[in-house]
């Protein structure tokens, strides 16, 4: 039997990690493993230390710690719990997940079992909604990398297989500690925080020729991004990914839903890109073969349908349940309509007095600006500024100067850019902005 050495990177998310620790000691199952925690710079840690000293003595568990005092990010801090892991298996895990009975055995097992697997996954799940997080990663028609099934029921048939992906994420990801080092580990220097994961499955696919997995039966909750530390480089590091990977990038999407019992031109015609929402309305209309998927694309009424049932219906359907974390997922896939944006515009404002949601739109603008879905960013912005009698200054300014930054039209970036100045007059970076529209105009 072969020793994990389980490393979780910490930053900010003491109330996260000792609900992680707690429940890995119950639920792990497999028996030889080692759990090293590594603060990344985070200024609580003195708070983490005791409660990891009792918790050590009262289980009799292998816990050790290291406590840097310099932020280096994910990658670097990974690095680190791997430099000192006494295992011959790694297994990196985020401090805001909680594993669920047997994750841990699931993984090697099935890393013992299968051959030449290089990366085995988990499936992540969001834990007040119950819906996938994380299956496995595809590269999309744009060449970028994403979650398969993000928000889909876990307990549909095509979820419940193994399936060999294009990447995984390392919130929960197995690899042996001679693969990780006979490759480098993950890149700390020049893909920082975003992408590192992936970019350690594209080098194990190409440099060792192994192959990517995901196992449901490792199955954890994950709240995601807890920090709020994901967007910072993002932009930086997805250009340099796809440059680095150029060769290598193509879009499987389609290959991985035809392979789950989806239609090629079905899904061509839908344009949609939750699967969530997708297999709702696929139930709705029985639309669970090929063949009549086909014979429903070619109604006269195809469209009409697909407008009114698939955006609209369907959200509304499922709305109940969703956090508001999650509307803004909704937001980005279903910007569609007028009747689907008015619907969520009005519950929208049902979250009005939750603290920082105007702010976490807008950061989701501004994250789809930094990874250049101009129209993503652009439609989600619009969306942001219509609540402007809602929004503080400084929300409303900003996403107005985000707008002009997505603007190819010359009168909208001057027009955003006065309204962005309108509300926050000292935007020295808008004022430089203005000053260069106008004389690119003339």
């Amino acid at each position: 039997m072969k020793k994990v050495s389980i490393i979780v990177p910490y930053f900010r998310s003491y109330t996260y990690l000792m609900a992680m620790v707690l429940n890995l000691l119950q639920n792990t199952l497999y028996p030889d493993f080692e759990l090293i925690i590594v603060n990344d710079g985070s200024e609580d840690f003195y708070l983490v230390e005791p409660i990891l000293e009792s918790i050590k003595i009262k289980y009799g568990a292998d816990i050790r710690w290291i406590n840097r005092k310099e932020n280096r990010l994910f990658a670097y801090t990974c690095n680190e719990g791997a430099d000192a892991a006494k295992g011959e298996l790694l297994h990196f895990l985020n401090a805001d997940t909680i594993p669920l009975k047997g994750w841990l055995k699931e993984l090697v097992d099935f890393y013992e079992k299968k051959e030449n697997v290089g990366i085995v996954g988990s499936l992540l799940i969001y834990p007040r909604l119950n819906l996938v997080q994380h299956i496995g990663g595809a590269i999309n028609e744009d060449l970028n990398p994403y979650h398969l099934y993000l928000f889909s029921r876990p307990d549909f048939s095509f979820l419940k297989r193994n399936r060999r992906v294009l990447h995984s994420t390392a919130a929960s990801m197995l690899i042996s500690k001679k693969d990780f080092f006979e490759i480098g580990g993950f890149d700390d220097k020049i893909i920082r925080h975003t992408f590192e994961d992936t970019d350690l499955c594209f080098k194990v696919r190409t440099k060792l020729k192994k192959e990517i997995w995901v196992t449901p039966k490792s199955k954890l909750y994950h709240y995601e991004n807890i920090t709020g530390r994901t967007t910072s480089n993002s932009i930086r590091s997805l250009q340099i990914f796809k440059k680095r990977w150029k060769e290598h990038l193509f879009p499987n999407h389609l290959d991985t839903y035809e392979e789950d019992g989806f239609s090629r031109e079905f899904l061509r015609r839908i344009k949609i890109k939750n699967f969530n929402f997708l297999y709702y309305f696929m139930e709705k209309y029985n639309l669970l073969d090929k063949k009549t998927q086909i014979e429903f694309t070619r109604r006269k009424d195809f469209k009409t349908v697909v407008k009114n049932e698939l955006n609209y219906s369907i959200i509304k359907g499922i709305y109940p349940v969703v956090n508001e974390f999650s509307a803004m997922k909704l937001l980005r896939n279903n910007l569609v309509d007028d009747k689907t944006g008015e619907f969520l515009k009005r519950k929208l404002v049902e979250f009005l007095e939750k603290k920082n949601f105007f702010t976490n739109i807008y950061n989701f603008g501004s994250y789809f600006v930094h990874n250049n879905n101009l129209k993503e960013a652009e439609s989600l912005l619009e969306f942001l500024v219509s609540f402007k009698k809602y929004l503080s200054n400084d929300i409303a300014g900003k996403a107005y100067f985000k707008m002009a930054e997505v603007e190819n039209n010359i009168d909208k970036r001057i027009a955003y850019l006065k309204e962005c100045l309108n509300i926050m007059p000292y935007h020295k970076k808008a004022s430089e902005e203005l000053e260069k529209a106008k004389k690119e105009k003339k």
